[in-house]
């Protein structure tokens, strides 16, 4: 199975466990359909499924930092929850990619982190608040509340690294 899966296939099926689409929309990156043509990866992973054709991924020049996380049963298994933080020009996003949901894109619209010195609590009230910015379902491999509190720990470890310490 390792051998078969391909990146295109990967974005194209829009899995919530997916690490790479979880990762491109961290990177902020947009594909070109046929039919449909250029758009933001974000946009194209909230579309119902069609027929259409991806027909390429383009990754953007666009100064960013970022991180990309994950929490899996076995190292070999699928990302029970997958998590991407990223810090822009606009500020710090995080992605969280969990099956069987679609991934989310949660924006720091609120400045939470956009101080001269950000605290354990407002790591906090990020993580906190990117937890509640979806929902978690429950399936054979864990639980949705088990993934919300995963989803969590990852955001705040990704914002450790981005900003290079502990907090």
């Amino acid at each position: 199975m390792r051998n078969c899966a391909t990146v295109g296939g990967s974005i194209y099926g829009r899995f919530g466990f997916s690490d790479i689409l979880c990762c491109l929309l961290g990177l902020d990156c947009d594909v070109e359909l046929y039919k449909q043509g250029r758009m933001p990866l974000a946009d194209f992973a909230k579309m119902k499924k069609d027929n259409d054709i991806l027909v390429r991924v383009i990754i953007k020049k666009t100064p960013l930092e970022t991180v990309y996380l994950s929490q899996r049963n076995t190292e070999t298994d699928f990302p029970v929850v997958s998590c991407a933080v990223t810090k822009d020009a606009e500020g710090y996003y995080a992605v969280i990619g969990a099956r069987p949901c679609q991934p989310v894109v949660v924006r720091d619209s609120e400045g939470i982190l956009a101080k001269a010195e950000v605290t354990a609590e407002d790591l906090a009230a990020f993580a906190s608040k990117v937890q509640n910015g979806m929902d978690f379902a429950d399936n054979t491999r864990c639980s949705g509340a088990y993934r919300r509190h995963v989803a969590g720990v990852l955001v705040k470890r990704g914002l450790k690294q981005l900003m290079g310490g502990d907090k």
